[in-house]
Protein backbone atom coordinates (compact mmCIF):
# COMPACT_ATOMS: atom_id res chain seq x y z
CA UNK A 1 0.00 0.00 0.00
CA UNK A 2 1.38 3.12 -0.47
CA UNK A 3 0.97 6.05 2.10
CA UNK A 4 -1.26 9.26 1.32
CA UNK A 5 -3.97 11.45 2.92
CA UNK A 6 -5.82 14.47 3.24
CA UNK A 7 -4.76 17.58 4.79
CA UNK A 8 -6.73 20.41 5.65
CA UNK A 9 -4.45 23.83 5.75
CA UNK A 10 -5.16 26.81 7.16
CA UNK A 11 -2.92 30.48 6.18
CA UNK A 12 -2.37 33.41 4.20
CA UNK A 13 -6.33 34.19 4.81
CA UNK A 14 -7.14 31.06 3.04
CA UNK A 15 -9.07 27.16 3.71
CA UNK A 16 -7.94 24.45 1.49
CA UNK A 17 -8.36 20.37 1.49
CA UNK A 18 -6.09 18.83 -0.55
CA UNK A 19 -4.24 15.30 -1.42
CA UNK A 20 -1.22 15.50 1.62
CA UNK A 21 2.11 16.55 0.47
CA UNK A 22 4.63 13.91 0.92
CA UNK A 23 7.41 15.30 3.02
CA UNK A 24 6.24 18.47 3.18
CA UNK A 25 5.21 18.57 7.31
CA UNK A 26 4.63 22.95 6.63
CA UNK A 27 1.28 24.25 6.55
CA UNK A 28 0.80 24.99 2.43
CA UNK A 29 -1.86 26.96 0.57
CA UNK A 30 -1.28 26.81 -2.89
CA UNK A 31 1.54 24.83 -2.90
CA UNK A 32 3.74 27.21 -0.94
CA UNK A 33 4.31 27.00 2.50
CA UNK A 34 3.00 28.89 5.02
CA UNK A 35 4.93 30.80 7.82
CA UNK A 36 2.04 31.43 9.91
CA UNK A 37 -0.52 28.88 9.55
CA UNK A 38 -2.45 25.54 10.81
CA UNK A 39 -2.55 22.41 9.10
CA UNK A 40 -4.07 18.66 9.81
CA UNK A 41 -3.69 15.73 8.38
CA UNK A 42 -5.55 12.29 8.27
CA UNK A 43 -2.51 9.47 6.80
CA UNK A 44 -2.92 6.46 5.62
CA UNK A 45 0.12 3.91 4.60
CA UNK A 46 2.75 1.51 5.61
CA UNK A 47 5.09 2.57 8.89
CA UNK A 48 8.46 2.08 9.01
CA UNK A 49 10.07 3.25 12.20
CA UNK A 50 13.74 2.54 13.53
CA UNK A 51 13.76 2.47 17.49
CA UNK A 52 16.69 4.19 19.18
CA UNK A 53 19.32 2.01 21.56
CA UNK A 54 17.51 3.72 24.34
CA UNK A 55 19.89 2.05 26.45
CA UNK A 56 22.95 3.60 25.61
CA UNK A 57 23.36 7.40 27.19
CA UNK A 58 25.38 8.71 24.03
CA UNK A 59 22.46 7.92 21.94
CA UNK A 60 20.28 10.80 23.78
CA UNK A 61 22.80 13.99 23.16
CA UNK A 62 22.19 15.35 20.00
CA UNK A 63 25.29 13.31 18.18
CA UNK A 64 24.16 12.78 14.38
CA UNK A 65 26.18 9.25 14.63
CA UNK A 66 23.68 7.73 17.47
CA UNK A 67 20.30 9.43 15.14
CA UNK A 68 18.56 6.24 14.26
CA UNK A 69 16.82 7.63 11.13
CA UNK A 70 20.05 8.16 9.30
CA UNK A 71 23.06 6.90 10.78
CA UNK A 72 22.34 2.90 10.76
CA UNK A 73 22.50 2.84 14.71
CA UNK A 74 19.37 1.81 15.43
CA UNK A 75 18.09 -1.28 17.64
CA UNK A 76 15.38 -2.43 15.36
CA UNK A 77 12.97 -1.21 12.77
CA UNK A 78 9.10 -1.71 13.55
CA UNK A 79 7.30 -2.31 10.33
CA UNK A 80 3.22 -2.54 9.81
CA UNK A 81 2.00 -2.83 6.61
CA UNK A 82 -0.80 -0.27 6.73
CA UNK A 83 -1.44 2.33 9.88
CA UNK A 84 -3.52 5.42 10.38
CA UNK A 85 -2.60 8.52 11.82
CA UNK A 86 -2.82 12.10 11.90
CA UNK A 87 -0.31 15.12 11.76
CA UNK A 88 -0.57 18.29 13.42
CA UNK A 89 1.63 21.32 12.06
CA UNK A 90 1.34 25.06 13.53
CA UNK A 91 4.02 27.94 12.52
CA UNK A 92 3.65 30.89 14.33
CA UNK A 93 4.97 33.37 11.58
CA UNK A 94 7.90 35.77 12.13
CA UNK A 95 7.47 36.54 15.66
CA UNK A 96 11.34 36.27 16.49
CA UNK A 97 12.52 38.77 13.37
CA UNK A 98 13.38 36.84 10.45
CA UNK A 99 12.66 33.19 12.57
CA UNK A 100 9.82 31.20 12.61
CA UNK A 101 8.70 29.61 15.47
CA UNK A 102 6.49 26.61 15.54
CA UNK A 103 6.03 22.83 15.92
CA UNK A 104 4.59 19.92 14.87
CA UNK A 105 3.68 16.24 15.77
CA UNK A 106 1.79 12.78 14.89
CA UNK A 107 2.73 10.89 11.63
CA UNK A 108 3.76 12.04 8.74
CA UNK A 109 4.65 10.48 5.18
CA UNK A 110 8.01 10.77 3.48
CA UNK A 111 9.73 8.78 0.74
CA UNK A 112 12.41 6.86 2.59
CA UNK A 113 16.26 7.13 1.75
CA UNK A 114 19.48 6.80 3.22
CA UNK A 115 19.80 10.68 2.65
CA UNK A 116 17.54 13.76 3.34
CA UNK A 117 18.31 17.00 2.20
CA UNK A 118 18.87 18.56 5.52
CA UNK A 119 22.66 15.90 5.58
CA UNK A 120 23.33 18.05 2.64
CA UNK A 121 22.63 21.14 4.03
CA UNK A 122 24.82 20.89 6.89
CA UNK A 123 27.78 20.04 4.92
CA UNK A 124 27.22 23.92 2.68
CA UNK A 125 26.41 25.51 6.26
CA UNK A 126 29.81 24.67 7.86
CA UNK A 127 28.17 22.98 10.39
CA UNK A 128 30.15 21.18 13.72
CA UNK A 129 28.78 18.09 11.95
CA UNK A 130 30.03 16.23 9.07
CA UNK A 131 28.03 13.91 7.24
CA UNK A 132 30.54 12.10 5.51
CA UNK A 133 32.03 11.53 8.79
CA UNK A 134 29.06 8.85 9.97
CA UNK A 135 27.81 8.42 6.20
CA UNK A 136 30.83 5.90 6.14
CA UNK A 137 33.03 3.50 7.58
CA UNK A 138 36.33 3.38 8.71
CA UNK A 139 37.42 1.88 5.12
CA UNK A 140 35.22 5.08 3.58
CA UNK A 141 32.23 2.82 2.12
CA UNK A 142 29.07 3.77 2.02
CA UNK A 143 26.62 2.55 4.95
CA UNK A 144 23.66 1.09 3.78
CA UNK A 145 21.52 2.33 7.22
CA UNK A 146 18.13 1.63 5.99
CA UNK A 147 16.04 1.36 4.79
CA UNK A 148 16.73 -1.40 2.99
CA UNK A 149 14.58 -3.63 0.83
CA UNK A 150 11.14 -3.16 0.06
CA UNK A 151 10.44 0.37 1.85
CA UNK A 152 13.45 1.61 0.33
CA UNK A 153 12.17 5.19 -2.15
CA UNK A 154 8.26 4.04 -0.88
CA UNK A 155 6.67 6.55 0.33
CA UNK A 156 5.88 5.51 3.77
CA UNK A 157 4.11 6.37 7.67
CA UNK A 158 6.40 7.74 10.04
CA UNK A 159 6.12 9.42 13.42
CA UNK A 160 7.76 12.53 14.27
CA UNK A 161 8.30 15.29 16.76
CA UNK A 162 9.40 18.80 16.70
CA UNK A 163 9.31 21.97 18.25
CA UNK A 164 11.63 24.59 16.97
CA UNK A 165 12.51 27.80 16.93
CA UNK A 166 12.82 28.41 13.40
CA UNK A 167 10.90 25.93 11.57
CA UNK A 168 12.20 27.40 7.97
CA UNK A 169 14.46 24.20 7.87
Amino acid sequence: MKAGGISLNIGKGKTQLRKVALGKPRPQIDGLDCWFGFRFDLVWGPLVMPVRKWYLPRAWGGDQRYNPWNSGNHWFVVKLPIFLGFFVSVLLGKALGSKVPGFWFGCRTANLSNTVDWQLRLDWEKSEYDPAAWAVDSQGNPIEAWPVGQYKGRPTVELTLAIRSDMRH
